[in-house]
């Protein structure tokens, strides 16, 4: 049933509408109560009349028994004022009136067919028994009464016999139609009545809604200001969420002109100096070998940088979107950091800065990506070879901590300004712009590495002070199987 309700309103695009279905649902609900309502309504007036009736009838039954009993109808039939209350009785019945004696026989018929006969009715056999009886036979359309007449000695009272009537429903039923007719054309009024209140209860309800979309379908820049929520709870809910969205919608639209305006600014870069180094050679028909040299060779090294450039921002990307997983494996942390250091010496040693490793264990392992986690650490190892000074020290450190790998890399090179600090991990930022060709990089090695620790369910935290060193501390899950 339900499924067939919801396949009638996707094959109706008007029914899709709130109003509409709020509508429906009043209009189908009030005719369903109104038409219960009347046929409790005409059911317990037709019981009311019938009892009506009934009371009326054995009232009159009782008074024509009585009269009997006084005139001593049973031992003399002829009495005029009987017969004629018997026959005002069979008018006000619309039936059948019979009188019988003790024995069950019919001594007076209204029909004049059954005098002399025997009748065996439960009425009759309990007004016998001395009691009044009334029943109803619905389907024959009758309300049947009996009454005793009774026969009084001195000390005895007895029945002599009965008043039995057969009064016709007809009329009653008849009444009961054109009350029903008239019900239904008063339930039909107050349904076009309770029709036009429910419809602007559904525009009242919907309107709230009408007013947040059409608001909605106002905003036409992040620049527009926040709907403002009113109407219902839900509403001003929905209202409230839409412009917290659109916020964080905006900071990241914001976040993605600023990044795409720096990704341009890098980019443009190297290939502006080699548009410079190529014009200059061009222009020099007769430069010396050497110039070209030198020349081909700031080309290749900006080539390089480019394509540095480009290759980070892969990464990048790869990452945000999720396409770059975790390929966990169980790795021995201090052998991968020795070869990091390992690769990283020849980059020391022409800055004349040391490298030392130093751990709390022999052997510490983890269950890490080990290629992501070799180029995290060795961003962090490359930056604190980079802004350090001549003859400086770059500590890396390894340690468990409840069930935590912990990697710290210091060094005791430029430091970070306190300013700087909250901004090292966006994207393209430097702290030193003067001398970032020299020092090299993209801007996109701290970036890069927070990436891969949060994948790693862990925190990387920076501690630096200028001019006396920087120190960078990593905390990642040791095993994953007992993360939740």
């Amino acid at each position: 049933m339900l499924k067939a309700i919801r396949s009638f309103i996707k094959s109706h695009k008007f029914l899709h509408s709130l109003k509409i279905q709020l509508l429906t649902v009043l209009l189908v609900l009030g005719a369903a109560v109104l038409f219960v309502m009347r046929g409790l309504m005409m059911s317990n007036i037709y019981e009311r009349n019938l009892e009506a009736k009934t009371n009326e009838l054995l009232s009159k039954v009782q008074s024509v028994a009585n009269h009997m009993e006084a005139y001593d109808f049973m031992g003399d039939q002829t009495s005029e004022s009987i017969r004629s209350e018997l026959s005002l009785l069979v008018v006000l019945a619309e039936g059948r009136v019979m009188v019988t004696d003790s024995q069950y026989r019919i001594i007076y018929d209204s029909y004049s067919k059954n005098v002399g006969g025997f009748i065996d009715s439960e009425q009759v056999l309990r007004a016998m028994g001395g009691n009044e009886a009334a029943s109803v036979d619905e389907t024959g359309g009758y309300i049947n009464v009996s009454v005793p007449i009774y026969y009084r000695q001195v000390d005895t009272i007895h029945p002599k016999g009965t008043v039995y009537v057969q009064a016709s429903l007809q009329n009653l039923n008849n009444e009961m139609k054109k009350m029903k007719s008239r019900s239904l054309l008063i339930v039909f009024v107050t349904w076009i009545i309770y029709g036009g209140l429910s419809y602007v209860v559904a525009v009242l309800f919907s309107m709230p809604l009408n007013h947040l979309s059409k608001a909605i379908e106002s905003v036409a820049s992040f620049e527009d200001s926040d709907i403002l929520p009113e109407g219902y709870y839900e509403t001003e809910g929905i209202a409230k969420s839409f412009n917290a969205q659109r916020s964080r919608l905006k900071s990241l639209d914001d976040s993605r002109q600023e990044f795409v305006s720096n990704v341009s600014h890098e980019l443009k870069t190297p290939l502006a100096a080699m548009k410079v180094l190529a014009d200059s050679l061009i222009t020099q028909g007769d430069a010396p070998i050497e110039m070209y040299r030198d020349f081909m060779t700031d080309i290749a090294d900006e080539i390089d940088r480019e394509n540095k450039i480009i290759t980070d921002l892969l990464t990048l990307v790869h990452m945000d979107q999720g396409k770059e997983g975790l390929n966990l494996e169980r790795v021995e942390v201090n052998g991968m950091i020795e070869l990091i250091n390992k690769r990283l010496t020849p980059i020391a040693n022409e800055s004349d800065v040391e490298i030392v490793f130093e751990t709390t264990a022999e052997n510490i392992y983890a269950d890490i990506d080990e290629v992501k986690m070799t180029l995290a650490i060795t961003n962090l190892i490359e930056n604190a070879i980079k802004y350090n000074h001549r003859e400086g020290t770059v500590r890396v450190f390894t340690n468990v901590e409840h069930q935590f790998l912990v990697i710290e890399v210091s060094d005791n090179g430029i430091g970070i300004p306190k300013e700087s600090l909250p901004h090292i991990y966006e994207r393209f930022y430097r702290v030193d712009k003067s001398h970032s060709k020299e020092i090299g990089g993209t801007g996109l090695g701290l970036p890069i590495t927070r990436k891969i620790i949060l994948l790693h369910r862990g925190s990387i935290k920076c501690e630096s002070e200028k001019n006396k060193g920087t120190v960078f501390t990593v905390r990642i899950p040791a095993n994953r199987g007992n993360q939740a």
